[in-house]
């Protein structure tokens, strides 16, 4: 009898009917508590809660399981599942204080890098970003305070304020990744996101300036042929054909990017036509 209630259970969880799998599961405690299974069982329950997106209660049956079966194999997996709750949540100083718990209690987990580079703050922000939420996003990105991560946090605040077409505010923020944090991976995106902020607000002059700086000092990286290409835009608009040719050109024959490649193919078969 034991055994066909924890298979009915486990049926029921893997053909994700979770609400049917946690009472299952929840009954299956009730008359066996102390059952062997009776830790997978929890760890079950808290899961069947957790997909069912009801994280107060799938919190409640980790902890359980933590506190009375501590020498589980599930216990790590549980605080995982933890913090993830919280977050999922909007509880980010609890999913905080669960990664710090899971850092102090876990040392030896599999799931250990995985928690130490996790920054809550920026995940929710980056989320916002997404879903379009631009105020908040920026909000949750500056309480980003893991400083290997405020290059990375700034540039997303500068390209929040892009997408709301807030060109100055923008601007400001890369130049704070640029001069604060010039070796960074984000350096280079930050520079050739000032050009695009000059670019949208028609500043070509100075835009040209922004992408010339992204060549000289970004060698060997993505950002360079794309300055360039976005250089020959700007010379374009200035109506300096030659020069825009040149740059196009600089792609066509050096850049193994086929897309922008074939981007700056296009604008020279039209200056051609134009001629």
């Amino acid at each position: 009898m034991r055994d066909a209630q924890y298979q009915t259970g486990t049926s029921l969880y893997f053909q994700k009917d979770y609400e049917q799998a946690a009472a299952e599961y929840g009954k299956f405690i009730r008359d066996y508590p102390q059952s062997e299974e009776s830790d997978d069982v929890l760890y079950l329950i808290g899961s069947s809660l957790y997909n069912l997106e009801k994280y107060a209660e799938a919190i409640n049956e980790y902890q359980r399981l933590i506190r009375d079966y501590a020498q589980s194999e599930w216990t790590d997996d549980a605080q995982y599942k933890i913090i993830w709750s919280y977050y999922r949540d909007n509880n980010i100083p609890q999913a905080q204080k669960a990664q710090a718990d899971f850092l102090r209690s876990y040392p030896q987990s599999e799931r250990l890098a995985e928690i130490q580079g996790i920054s809550f703050y920026l995940l929710l922000g980056r989320k916002l970003f997404k879903e379009k939420k631009y105020d908040q996003a920026i909000a949750s990105f500056q309480k980003v305070g893991e400083a290997r991560l405020l290059p990375e946090a700034q540039n997303w605040i500068g390209w929040s304020y892009y997408a709301q077409k807030n060109y100055e505010e923008a601007i400001k923020v890369y130049l704070k990744v640029v001069n604060e944090y010039p070796q960074s991976k984000v350096a280079g995106e930050a520079r050739f996101q000032i050009g695009e902020s000059l670019f949208q607000q028609e500043y070509y002059n100075q835009a040209i300036q922004a992408y010339i700086r992204v060549v000289e000092n970004y060698p060997g990286t993505d950002w360079v042929f794309r300055a360039r290409y976005k250089l020959g835009r700007s010379y374009e608009s200035l109506f300096k054909w030659e020069e825009a040719k040149k740059e196009y050109q600089m792609i066509i024959e050096s850049s193994a990017d086929k897309d922008l490649v074939k981007k700056a193919g296009e604008r020279m078969r039209i200056l051609q036509v134009e001629e």
